[in-house]
């Protein structure tokens, strides 16, 4: 046990540590004049932190193989709840993914997804090694797309766009460290951007026909959302409100900030969800651009410590693992902080470790506990021999 201790990066935990501070720090300027629904969400988010930490050094002692043993179960408990929230209807934010549990929290199934997937697309891998190196279409690449492709439905139909396209970037990561062809590669890379063209194309061509059906189906904040990010012409003022104020409210803060608890667009809640999708515009203007650089300088440290890790890990598995969540979150921190300065479209993800949300944070230091526990077990089977012998070379 001391050993494990031993084991454990510092240097994430110290990161960990400065996120929920910030975290905290953040959540309570952003609610200081909210709804009551939301008054205590840094405290929340402060026992959230709690937990995570402690969920965290748990799993990080267990060896992350016999957890991938359990990936296929994970898997179906993951999709039953999927399925599950479609039916209950649910719904924060025009989503219902959501699952009621008692004391008044909720969780979400689409933040499980994530890790699920991660883990039953290395399992599949493990089990049907590549015997020449790469991947092959039949065996490998058609059944971790249709892994993959299972849920993406489930969260796409909540709707929740930005949980999903996290899948299909584990997808493309898992596939890329796993050795795939480069053709196959290039093939899915040029088959998607005639996809992207054509739907571009028939969305501007059908446009009103196409909000009048889902507005009818009560999804018509999709139509708001792609036309503030694609179509600006075709958007409202309201339409483009959220990304607006929340670029005013990231550059107002200008280098040192105007000021903790002193943001005029937050204070006066000119930005909207500033708690969640928007924290970041939270900290761009209470802090300034100081204070948002310093964020991201932790997140590529904490990144860069991940990748080392995974580089490091003489199991395939184990890099494949730490791979798809360095991926997941690299997506989801560039698209939350994208989406709010007009680089990326609105899908209302959060930003990890900052943003309220119990269930995010919580698989979010699950996934550390993984990555930590890759690297406490982290144990050369052949010694002796040369890096190249080991069966990391042997799978990629």
């Amino acid at each position: 046990m001391v050993r494990k201790f031993q084991k454990l990066d510092s240097l994430i935990l110290i990161i960990l540590l400065i996120f929920s501070v910030i975290c905290v720090l953040t959540l309570h300027s952003a609610t200081l004049n909210a709804s009551s629904e939301f008054a205590n969400s840094a405290n929340k988010m402060a026992i959230f932190y709690a937990l995570g930490l402690v969920v965290m050094l748990i799993v990080s002692f267990f060896d992350y193989k016999w957890i991938l043993k359990l990936s296929p179960l994970i898997y179906l408990i993951s999709t039953g709840l999927l399925a599950f929230v479609l039916i209950s209807n649910k719904k924060i934010n025009n989503s219902s993914g959501w699952i009621s549990l008692p004391g008044g929290l909720s969780f979400q199934p689409a933040e499980f997804a994530k890790l699920a997937v991660v883990l039953i697309l290395v399992a599949y891998l493990q089990k049907m090694n590549p015997a020449d190196h790469h991947l092959r279409f039949f065996k490998h690449i058609i059944p971790l797309g249709l892994l993959t492709g299972v849920p993406f439905a489930f969260i796409l139909m909540q709707p929740d766009l930005g949980n999903a396209l996290a899948l299909i970037v584990i997808l493309v990561a898992v596939y890329w460290v796993a050795n795939i062809r480069f053709l196959h590669f290039l093939i899915g890379f040029v088959i998607t951007g005639v996809v992207i063209a054509g739907t571009y194309y028939w969305y501007d061509r059908n446009h009103d026909e196409i909000k009048a059906y889902l507005d009818q189906k009560q999804k018509g904040h999709w139509v708001q959302r792609i036309d503030a990010m694609f179509f600006p012409s075709k958007a409202s003022k309201d339409d483009l409100y959220h990304v607006r104020n929340a670029t005013i409210a990231i550059g107002s803060g200008q280098f040192l900030g105007e000021g903790y608890t002193k943001g005029d667009s937050v204070q006066n809640h000119f930005v909207p969800y500033p708690y969640a999708d928007s924290v970041f515009a939270v900290i761009g203007e209470e802090f300034g651009f100081a204070g948002s650089s310093l964020l991201i300088f932790l997140f590529f440290l904490l990144i860069y410590r991940l990748m080392i890790i995974a580089i490091e890990c003489f199991h395939s598995s184990g890099s494949y693992i730490a791979v798809g969540l360095i991926a997941m979150l690299i997506f989801q921190i560039f698209e939350n902080i994208g989406m709010l300065v007009g680089m990326m479209p609105l899908t209302g993800i959060t930003l990890p470790f900052i943003s309220y949300g119990g269930t995010s944070l919580l698989i979010n230091m699950l996934s550390m506990g993984l990555i930590m526990s890759i690297r406490i077990h982290n144990v050369d089977p052949n010694p002796g021999l040369t890096f190249a012998s080991t069966d990391k070379s042997k799978s990629m």
